[in-house]
């Protein structure tokens, strides 16, 4: 599996310029990295890591270069170069494929985004500890007929801020959809960014320090400097001629590059995160057509999920559906993934597996979440040339497709939560790895804890067809709408609880995110229930919060 997180891993960045724990230092100055030594950095340096690590009272900072030809030698024994490397690429990739890895075992909270508010949970407490005031423009809610009716969209945590999506149904009322920046340390509201319409999908960018928000309206993404909360560019062009939903994926490994998907587009559209432009000489590449081994051609019709591992420096991307064209309801094919070269972004095969892909933190293995057949296909990523097949594991009911992972000692486990019955699947890692690529009994590398129902029992698929999860400091936590609540499983003891409920009920929790840092205060004696005859008839005064730093956003350029 490679190198699993440290026990008491605290704090990553991956920035152009040095950061210590005292703050961030300009290049030319120099740096300690470690006790006696000192070394300059380079006006040309490369990128620095900088893991951040030790106890809840010790910080040491062990800085480790990216870009060998510049490596210090006096660092380079302060932490292994594969270990620093994979540390680094497990962590910007969690972000950058929306799949939640625990970044941190220091303590910390998950914030609940349900319908008209946002709750701050402490797990280990089990309870409901505060309630982040609505904001002059209301947070969305699933009340029918109110102005606000709408959706919370994907958070990602950065510089000890939540950065939060939201989208609204009623489109007569202006331009509501944007991003809320929370601040993790007051749990408080600071700020909302505007943004294209339906902002479903954020993804973070940590050597940028940049939040990328993908509008399905427009297929294009917003980019807001993570740490002053300002738009910096808009619409930064990510299809070619029809809008649609999509994600991003990129990797330290990549340097700037990435590729954007669009379930409406039969391939991927290539950025370059830095410029915040398509790449001058390829900018689209068709997945349709393309010949591979066998004497087959490729079929896709969309592009949805997307993966990346620096294994083989190969990107997968997860092709939607083949539908009758008299009779859209009736699907005719299920494609496939399709495996694309990243150096020259050519196709090289088409898996014949479909459902949602996330690579394991390790970027060791692929991972397959498939809704129809209930099933989790693990893929080993192995070098160029060898064959890549482990083998399936079943599931007892539907899931949710997006999983979250969590760092044991040696390995990790990975979290599938069931829409249709109270369960979440728990696949470890460890027994994946001594069940073997031949093994015999998949089923032994799962077990079913419970969470709470997210779908009515006997009613699939009544409130919702997905389920989010995420995972931090001890817990993993996914959202229960039935149950009205929140289930969290602890993967150290092996127990589970249950917040909110028929005690103190959340009224449609959509998504729960973790983020590090202590509550501020005292606990708050939280009523949690959200009563829909409350809820917001008008836009408000917009804003009330801090203005956006820069009003007059930059337009990127066509490809």
């Amino acid at each position: 599996m490679g190198y699993a997180f440290p026990e008491d891993a605290l704090v990553y960045e991956c920035l152009s310029s040095a950061v210590t724990a005292e703050g961030e230092r300009p290049r030319g100055e120099s740096l300690d990295c470690s006790s006696g030594l000192r070394w300059n950095l380079s006006n040309q340096c490369g990128q620095l890591v900088t893991v951040i690590a030790g106890g809840d009272d010790v910080i040491q900072t062990v800085p480790y270069w990216t870009d060998t030809p510049r490596e210090p030698a006096s660092c380079r024994e302060q932490l292994p170069k594969q270990y620093a490397e994979d540390l680094a690429s497990n962590l910007a990739e969690a972000q950058s494929q929306t799949i939640t890895v625990s970044k941190t075992k220091k303590k910390g909270l998950f914030y609940v985004f349900a319908d008209g508010q946002i709750l701050v949970i402490d797990a280990v407490a089990g309870a409901i500890v505060k309630t982040i005031a609505n904001p002059t423009v209301p947070f969305p809610n699933n009340c029918t007929g109110t102005p606000m009716a709408g959706s919370w969209g994907d958070s990602v945590f950065a510089n000890n801020h939540m950065f939060s999506a939201s989208y609204y149904r009623n489109a007569t009322i202006g331009p509501d959809d944007g991003i809320y920046v929370i601040n993790t340390q007051t749990q408080t509201l600071v700020q909302r960014v505007p943004s294209a319409t339906r902002p479903v999908h954020v993804f973070y960018v940590p050597y940028l320090d940049e939040v990328w928000s993908h509008s399905d309206g427009t297929a294009n993404f917003d980019v807001i400097d993570a740490r002053n909360y300002s738009a910096v560019h808009e619409d930064v062009i990510a299809h070619v001629n029809i809008s649609g939903h999509g994600k991003l994926v990129f990797n330290a490994a990549l340097d700037s590059k990435a590729h954007a998907s669009n379930v409406n587009e039969p391939g991927a559209f290539i950025l370059d995160l830095e410029t915040k432009a398509s790449n001058g000489q390829l900018s689209f590449v068709n997945f349709t057509g393309q010949p591979i081994s066998g004497g087959r051609v490729t079929i896709c019709p969309g592009t949805h999920s997307l993966a990346y591992s620096k294994v083989n420096r190969h990107a997968y991307f997860e092709c939607t559906s083949v539908r009758d064209p008299t009779n859209s309801s009736n699907i005719l094919l299920y494609p496939g993934v399709v495996e694309i070269d990243t150096d020259d972004d050519t196709v090289v095969n088409q898996l014949p597996f479909t459902g949602h892909l996330a690579t394991t933190p390790d970027e060791q293995f692929l991972t397959i979440v498939n809704g129809r057949e209930r099933s989790v296909r693990i893929i080993e990523i192995t070098p160029i040339g060898q064959p890549d097949l482990y083998f399936t594991i079943p599931l007892n009911e539907t899931p949710g497709a997006t999983p979250a992972f969590y760092p044991m000692s040696d390995h990790y486990v990975m979290a599938v939560p069931m829409l249709n019955t109270n369960k979440m699947a728990i696949i470890d890692f460890g027994l994946v790895l001594r069940c073997g690529a031949n093994c015999t009994d998949p089923g032994q590398t799962v077990k079913y804890v419970d969470v709470g129902y997210q779908n009515p029992p006997g009613r699939p698929g009544a409130l919702t067809t997905s389920r989010s999860v995420d995972a931090g400091h001890t817990f993993i936590c996914t959202p229960a709408i039935y149950d009205q609540g929140i289930g969290c499983y602890n993967p150290i003891n092996d127990t589970s609880i249950f917040i909110g409920g028929a005690a103190n009920p959340i009224r449609n929790p959509a998504r729960v995110y973790f983020a590090p840092g202590a509550l501020a205060g005292a606990p708050e004696n939280v009523n949690a229930l959200f009563n829909c005859a409350d809820a917001a008839t008008t836009r408000g005064n917009y804003p009330t919060l801090a203005p956006v730093v820069n009003q007059t956003l930059i337009k990127s350029a066509a490809p």
